[in-house]
């Protein structure tokens, strides 16, 4: 019996036998249509919680201060000192042990200041510090020049990044806003001036949406300037931290990133008789979920499974 006879014969039972063709085909076309759709679900459920995680800092670690021994009959448990607190030494030590390794998330929002642009316009803006870790914090993307670093923080420059709106309302004529000096007056009545070394695109999602109809000089955007210097200005230079946010190098291995850190604070409080800092590595809870729809999506399948079984038979 050759080749064609089988398929002959093939064609003749299927038609001898429409409803049960029909069936099976159902079955089969079911059972394989569920499980693709299944794992192309599961994939995408995952491709897509990687980048949510990573919008919000995939890269990067929380710290945290923690009791080495909670005793909750203990009265001065969770005293907290300044201290104890992670402070802006240990953030520049970090970085000098580690260069360009690590960026510190960190951010201190000084006041609301005016400037007044060459038609005569007052402008708002929003003065806050950062480390060189501060527009990761927002996912903020730079349109020109550069962001501010752990060098402008150290010596306490007035170097400063502002928004794509910020330019428009300051410089009418067109200018070009990297390195132009800015005057502004912070809401106390103190002078400020700051040169511009960076301008980022502002995003409505990111930073906040105005209200609708606000004219565009109107719009209140924040000005970054270097972490050390707000605090000086603020009198809170020797403020510390309770926790914060860490970005590492994306060059570098999420382990061994972790284990860096980890040995560097372990130092650090390895003489303090309460406190010690805890990393958070946000990939730990990536791996978590990553599981879960990978048990999810096994356990579906094998049920849609059954369908192609029963059309088989």
């Amino acid at each position: 019996m050759n080749l064609f006879e089988n398929i002959r014969m093939a064609l003749s039972s299927i038609a001898a036998n429409k409803m049960r063709a029909l069936l099976t085909m159902l079955g089969i076309i079911i059972g394989i249509s569920a499980v693709i759709t299944i794992t192309t679900l599961g994939s995408t459920l995952r491709s897509t919680m990687v980048r949510a995680l990573n919008s919000m800092g995939g890269n990067s670690f929380y710290l945290y201060l923690t009791e080495k021994d909670y005793d909750e009959y203990n009265e001065d448990s969770y005293y907290l000192t300044l201290e104890d607190e992670i402070s802006v030494d240990m953030l520049k030590e970090l970085s000098e042990t580690y260069p360009g390794s690590f960026k510190i998330g960190a951010m201190e929002n000084l006041s609301d200041a005016t400037a007044i642009n060459s038609e005569n316009q007052y402008i708002t803006i929003g003065v806050t510090g950062i480390m060189d870790g501060g527009l990761d914090v927002f996912g903020i993307k730079l349109s020109a020049g550069r962001t501010i670093t752990m060098r402008d923080c150290i010596e306490k420059k007035h170097s400063a990044v502002v928004s794509d709106i910020f330019v428009r309302q300051y410089f009418k004529n067109g200018e070009e806003p990297i390195g132009q000096p800015v005057e502004v007056t912070l809401a106390d009545g103190t002078p400020l001036e700051f040169t511009i070394v960076g301008v980022y695109k502002y995003s409505e999602l990111k930073l906040g949406s105005f209200p609708a109809g606000t004219k565009e000089i109107d719009k209140r955007t924040p000005v970054y300037l270097p972490y050390m210097t707000v605090a000086d200005i603020s009198s809170k230079y020797d403020t510390g931290f309770f926790s914060l946010q860490v970005f590492y190098d994306l060059a570098l291995d999420n382990k061994q990133a972790e284990s860096e850190l980890k040995t560097f604070f372990e130092d650090k409080y390895k003489e303090n008789r309460m406190w010690e800092v805890e990393v958070y590595n946000i990939q730990d809870e990536v791996e978590i979920y990553d599981m879960i729809i990978n048990i999810i999506t096994i356990v579906f399948s094998v049920i849609a499974a059954i369908s192609l079984i029963v059309g088989g038979v």
